[in-house]
């Protein structure tokens, strides 16, 4: 017993060292947790050693000089939610830590010069659904480290364009629903993206000449867009992708080369699209297996797919396991919803329903044959 004791002691002290020293070295995470208090000014009280501080939800206006720069260890600052309409310069001085800050929901109208300057590690920006009209020249100069951009939500008529020294890490950027021109290479200044989501109904065309320089692109969403055709090799300055979005917008009619080049896709969602067939020539080119997305739940009648004989081909590949509906992380089966009421699952494929239980020989048949729009 007497040595259990002082097993037991010996093992308390050594778990309050190692507390006193995550605290210490600042690795210990404390949280200054103030929103939804309903702060017109943000508090000049808060403690030097916290992680994260949260103010969201309140009524703050503006963001003082200085107002953090006690702050050295702080990684997250959470803005949102706020009437926030002036961020003045040094606002974040002292942040030399901070990796997160979201800005979202306020009323900014603009990103001045400087004011992200001392934000040496920061890592993602969170921008959405402000007013913003203008990103200064200097504005993203500082954050050498920002890898993720939002800006969803806001009234840009055009992305920065004042050098690649400003944009040259940024792997994430989020840019639907501004008032943005759409033109040839208007990415070029962000030649390091991995992942890019834009959409806005002004757009009525999807040119291919918007993607050049953008190799190294692996998930692409165009979203709400009112452009109603698939061009032939649309996406081949983009052959790295292996996710692509193309929900809410008003395709009816994809070109047969349409997703040439896109030798990596794996996932593949055209939901909420007028698609009233999809002919197999359209996905051809795409490699197996494929996990695809062609729901259309939010569809007039008259714009949902017609689930007959023309998709007998798609019915196979779903059986064969080669397509399968929705993405490798949904835990459920949503095949789509089709006009009618009809059902796909039972699509009249050879005189009889084509189900999960098919004889595997007509199968093996129908894999040997050369692919076609229809099944006879």
């Amino acid at each position: 017993m007497k040595t259990l004791s002082f097993v037991s002691v010996h093992l308390i002290f050594q778990f309050a060292a190692l507390v006193f020293s995550l605290v210490v070295d600042g690795s210990w995470c404390s949280t200054y947790d103030m929103s939804h208090k309903g702060l017109t000014d943000i508090p000049t009280d808060i403690p030097d050693n916290v992680t994260e501080v949260n103010l969201f939800s309140n009524r703050i206006t503006k963001v003082p000089p200085n107002i953090f720069s006690h702050l050295g260890l702080c990684r997250n600052l959470y803005l949102l939610w706020n009437s926030i309409t002036t961020i003045e310069k040094g606002a974040f001085n002292g942040l030399v830590q901070l990796t997160y800050l979201s800005l979202r929901q306020n009323l900014m109208k603009s990103l001045e010069s400087g004011v992200l300057s001392p934000l040496e590690s920061l890592r993602t920006l969170v921008l959405t659904e402000n007013h913003i009209s203008t990103i200064e020249k200097g504005a993203l100069v500082g954050p050498m480290l920002l890898t993720g951009l939002k800006l969803t939500g806001n009234l840009l008529t055009e992305l920065p364009d004042h050098g690649h020294n400003e944009t040259a890490n940024i792997i994430g950027l989020d840019i639907e629903n501004n008032a943005l021109r759409f033109y040839p290479r208007m990415f070029k200044n962000f030649t390091e993206l991995m992942h890019l989501r834009f959409g806005n109904r002004a757009l009525t065309e999807l040119d291919g000449e918007l993607f050049e320089g953008l190799s190294k692109l692996g998930t692409l969403e165009v979203v709400g867009c009112s452009f109603a055709r698939l061009q032939s090799k649309v996406f081949k300055h983009i052959p790295h992708l292996w996710s692509l979005s193309l929900s809410q917008n008003k395709i009816s009619l994809i070109d047969p080369e349409a997703f040439e080049g896109l030798n990596n896709l794996a996932r593949l969602n055209l939901e909420n699209n007028p698609l009233t067939t999809l002919d197999a020539s359209v996905l051809e080119v795409v490699p197996r297996p494929l996990f695809l997305t062609i729901s259309g739940a939010g569809l007039k009648n008259s714009e949902k797919l017609r689930c007959d004989q023309r998709l007998c081909w798609l019915k196979h590949e779903v059986v064969s396991g080669s397509v399968t509906w929705n993405g490798p992380w949904d835990s459920w089966r949503n095949p789509p919803v089709c006009a009618d009421g009809e059902d796909f699952d039972e699509i009249l494929c050879g005189g009889k329903v084509c189900r999960l239980e098919v004889d595997m020989r007509d199968l093996a048949a129908y894999k040997r044959r050369p692919h076609s729009g229809t099944s006879s």
